[in-house]
């Protein structure tokens, strides 16, 4: 299988520095999970541009580790293709897809 190329907006630096800043002001507010679901917040955040925004998926953001995008699987070759995160194949990816099951138990489905 070869490679996906993911060409963001941004360098990795930035989402890095818009991550810190949301974590900062989650932290102020006690806030330790973070759900996103604007399109345009997940992207800001992620890079990722979904094209089913009209479908149930979000970038869940806790105080440490990548951001977790959470969609339909048919909707995963979109998000690999766009968000910074690596695949789920990797040993430090955090993207993952998750059936609504699982929407609950977050940790189960970052840690898949």
């Amino acid at each position: 299988m070869s490679e996906i190329v993911v060409n963001l907006p941004f360098s990795r630096e930035e989402y890095a520095s818009r991550i810190a800043r949301v974590r900062q002001a989650m932290a102020a507010r006690g806030i330790e999970l973070l759900i996103v679901s604007d399109p345009s917040n997940m992207a800001w955040l992620t890079g990722y541009d979904g094209w089913s925004f009209y479908v149930h998926q979000c970038v869940l953001l806790a105080l440490d580790g990548d951001p977790v995008w959470f969609g339909r699987g048919q909707d995963a070759n979109g998000a690999r293709r766009t968000v910074f995160m690596g695949d789920e194949t990797s040993s430090a990816t955090r993207t993952t897809t998750c059936s609504p099951a699982c929407a609950t138990r977050w940790t189960t489905c970052r840690s898949k």
